[in-house]
């Protein structure tokens, strides 16, 4: 584990205030003056060779006299060791919690057992062990042991193990699905749902990995703004054509143009008159008329496209796949790859059944954060940096950071893991925007290293 006074910690922390600096058009020597520091001070500070205590002092100085927030500044320290943290069972179970919910009589009884598993400060998940400790004896959506909750912020991807009974609603219209180990979903945020066990003597279980989207950290600018306004904003998937004339309308405003002017671009653009009415009061859009009017408003085709988003994609309901796909290839395969819930409304979030069946070094590398469990019966090693290796057993629980090359290793029979991959903020969008960047200056936006002239 990485020792919170480190050299690299300092140092990027040094760097944050350094990019700062240059985003203030501050010097050293400024910043020094203007924070009642020695200028000799600042220096090794921007470098990371200062003490801990200094350097933070320095970050909340300025954000004491500048107008910058402590989240532009502030840099979480790494809790991995080597991009890797390992939870055990016994670990799990002692954060062990039983959460109790009305039943059909009014009363309250026992309903989950929750457990934390590997959480790290670099991962944007909340991956959680639930045991469903009411048990029910039919998949009625309606039945009156089920307690629904009312939907949460985060996004949901859940992992089954055991026969449990999932439960939600849309639209006012509750729905279940008997699951059994294997099966998965994706529940969009706020959707109310629930789970309960069917079987007395087996209680199921669920590994519920909820994480934050891009709103989820976009959370201090909605609560500068009114519900109303948060509204109006969003291009409601469910409704093309609404979605796509909020689009219009968000763009127009952005450029203080009047719903007239709107209307004489497209229609200069080469839309009939009676077409842009139509697209600017909910008519859906055919691809050629989203170039066009992205042409008109000077965006990208992409911002003015709303991807349909239907009843069924509120949440994803996914069983096993009988057979599996092998990696890294048939001959000697290391791992089979079962495919979990998807959904195209998070492109990035992916999971991954995974049978462990050869002894092969087939080392696993990509930009997500990875969350494994292992749901078998059989443990197994995670390995990494060549010379790291950690036992695996059943119920013990890993996070792995982005890029970060890791393999499993089977050790007498076949390993069972379940592997959630999440974004975290280095998403498309962000990515899109970073590969505009100079190539020349990419690397400074890891580490800042010039001052601003």
């Amino acid at each position: 584990m990485s020792n919170f006074g480190d050299a690299q910690y300092r140092r990027n922390l040094g760097a944050r205030i350094l990019s700062e600096a240059n985003d203030l058009k501050r010097t050293s020597e400024s910043l020094a003056e203007e924070l009642g520091y020695d200028h000799e001070e600042i220096g090794r500070v921007i470098s990371g060779e200062s003490d801990l205590k200094t350097i933070v002092g320095v970050i909340h100085d300025m954000v004491r006299i500048y107008p910058v927030s402590l989240a532009d500044l502030w840099v979480e320290q790494d809790d991995t060791d080597g991009g890797v943290k390992v939870v055990r069972a016994s670990n799990s179970k002692d954060s062990s919690r039983i959460f109790e919910r009305l039943n059909r009589t009014g009363l309250t009884s026992q309903y989950y057992e929750y457990r934390d598993t590997a959480m790290s400060k670099m991962a944007p998940f909340r991956p959680e062990w639930i045991r469903q400790l009411r048990i029910v004896t039919d998949a009625d959506p309606n039945n009156g042991d089920v307690a629904y909750n009312h939907g949460h912020l985060m996004h949901q991807m859940t992992f089954f193990v055991g026969p449990v009974n999932f439960y939600w609603e849309v639209e006012e219209q509750r729905h279940c699905a008997e699951l059994d180990t294997g099966d998965s979903n994706y529940i969009t945020p706020f959707v109310p749902h629930s789970f309960t066990s069917r079987v007395s003597n087996n209680l199921g279980l669920i590994v519920a990995v909820t994480y934050g989207g891009e709103v989820r950290r976009s959370l201090a600018d909605f609560r500068h703004i009114k519900a109303e306004d948060a509204e109006s904003l969003a291009a409601d998937p469910r409704r093309i054509g609404r979605g796509f004339a909020k689009r219009l309308a968000r763009y127009a405003a952005s450029e203080s143009m009047s719903t007239s002017q709107v209307l004489e671009r497209l229609i200069f653009a080469g839309i009939t008159k009676e077409r842009a009415y139509s697209l600017m009061s909910e008519g859906e859009p055919t691809a050629e008329e989203i170039e066009v009017a992205a042409n008109a408003l000077h965006v990208r085709p992409s911002d003015m496209t709303v991807a349909p988003m239907s009843p069924e994609e509120e949440v994803v309901v996914h069983k096993r796949s009988q057979a599996g796909r092998l990696y890294p290839d048939d001959g000697e395969p290391t791992y089979e790859f079962r495919e979990l819930a998807r959904t195209k409304h998070q492109p990035d979030v992916k999971g991954l059944d995974v049978s462990v069946i050869g002894k092969g070094r087939s080392e696993i590398r990509h930009g997500l954060h990875e969350y494994v469990y292992n749901y078998g019966e059989a443990a197994l090693n995670i390995c990494w940096d060549n010379n790291r290796t950690v036992l695996l057993a059943p119920g013990d629980s890993a996070y792995v950071k982005p890029f970060i090359s890791h393999w499993f290793e089977k050790l007498d029979a076949t390993g069972q893991l379940v592997l959630i991959r999440i974004p975290g903020g280095l998403n498309g969008s962000v990515l899109d925007e970073f590969s505009t960047f100079s190539p020349m200056g990419r690397s400074r936006v890891i580490e800042e290293s010039k001052r601003w002239f």
